[in-house]
C-alpha cells in the first residue's frame, strides 16, 4: 500500500469519530485492491446525504 494513502486512511480513522468504520471499510477494500468496490463505495460516500 501506497504509504501517503496507509497515512490518510490511518488519519481519517483516528480522527473519524462516527465515521472512523466507514474509513475502515474503504481502508479494506484498498488493501484488498478491490477497485471496483471501492469506486462504488466512495461515491457512495461522497454523496450520501
Amino acid at each position: 500500500m501506497s504509504s501517503r494513502v496507509e497515512a490518510y486512511l490511518n488519519e481519517r480513522k483516528s480522527n473519524g469519530g462516527a465515521l472512523a468504520n466507514e474509513w475502515l471499510e474503504l481502508e479494506s477494500l484498498y488493501q484488498s485492491r478491490l477497485w471496483h468496490e471501492l469506486t462504488l463505495r466512495v461515491t457512495s460516500f461522497v454523496h450520501r446525504d
